[in-house]
């Protein structure tokens, strides 16, 4: 009973989610939560203005203003669904550190069934709503002149057939440096999603992804920066998943307020490109992106994001 109850859950998981996660459990985690994000192919170190504690923190840190505050949403279509994935995200900085707070809320749309909980044939069929939802707290810090950390921890839920709950934390540690007074780049490494979900009364380890990457920002002129980031990351083996490896990274170039950025992201049959526009003036910022899959069987997502930064 149980197990039949097991590969009815990861059945309903999987067909309107594989495009984004691989199949691997509790696809809020990995979807890109911003414009910037999805094309630079989520690259951890994509240079992001905007969700900085679901992209990478240290951006915030050495960009950044002192307060920023920011609502993103991807849409990801299917065959059967439209899903969106809503983001809230706040940050505030002081001296060599940075707090970061922020929420997500996928909603992955209604789904019929004919058996209860306990996988008992129904004499109707009923409606499920299928959702899951995550809180996160970060805090970043610039520990020596050209060296910083990160870390950010957070509660995962998702509801279809079942319950699943997780707990997961990400780290990264990052240095920086300039070649001449034109080219910044950055070097780093990152863990993501340690932790453990739980379900039922069990609970596994959740399959972290071990990586390592850089960025470059060179302004050749005045008003004008070229971009470039590149990041490949291994999801460790857990339970039934297997390793796997990806490749995330992108360019772009920037002109006074304007940002245009094109990316990708390279991992078995989830494999995109994907580009973003975004136009600032002051404070405010909106930012708007679509993705180009390679594979028929996936969908495009698009994004669109609005910034308050000061």
């Amino acid at each position: 009973m149980y197990n039949k109850k097991l590969f009815l859950l990861v059945l309903f998981l999987c067909m309107p989610l594989c495009m984004v996660s691989q199949s691997r459990v509790l696809p809020i985690m990995e979807i890109p939560v911003s414009a910037d994000a999805l094309a630079l192919g989520n690259a951890i170190h994509g240079i992001s203005n905007t969700s900085y504690i679901y992209t990478n923190p240290l951006c915030f840190l050495k960009h950044g203003k002192s307060w920023s505050t920011d609502y993103s949403m991807v849409v990801i279509p299917t065959d059967d669904i439209v899903g969106t994935l809503h983001s809230v995200t706040a940050a505030y900085k002081w001296s060599n550190q940075a707090l970061l707070v922020g929420g997500r809320y996928y909603n992955m749309g209604k789904m019929e069934t004919f058996v209860d909980d306990d996988m008992q044939e129904m004499s109707k069929k009923e409606l499920y709503r299928l959702y899951s939802y995550t809180f996160d707290i970060g805090y970043t810090v610039n520990i020596f002149e050209k060296f910083s950390i990160y870390i950010n921890t957070g509660y995962v839920q998702e509801k279809t057939l079942t319950k699943i709950q997780a707990f997961r934390s990400n780290f990264g540690a990052d240095y920086f440096n300039s070649w001449g007074d034109k080219i910044d780049y950055t070097l780093g490494l990152y863990i993501r999603n340690c932790g453990k979900f739980y379900y039922n009364n069990h609970n596994e380890f959740l399959s972290p992804c071990i990586g390592l990457g850089g960025n470059m920002e060179w302004s050749p002129f005045t008003r004008h920066k070229l971009l470039a980031c590149l990041d490949v990351g291994i999801y460790t083996p857990t339970g039934v998943m297997k390793k796997e490896t990806e490749v995330n990274g992108g360019i772009g170039y920037s002109y006074n307020n304007i940002s245009l950025r094109v990316g990708g992201f390279w991992s078995n049959s989830a494999d995109y490109l994907a580009a973003s526009l975004c136009y600032r003036w002051r404070m405010f910022g909106v930012s708007v992106a679509t993705s180009f899959p390679f594979h028929k069987e996936n969908n495009n997502l698009y994004s669109v994001g609005l910034q308050f930064e000061w």
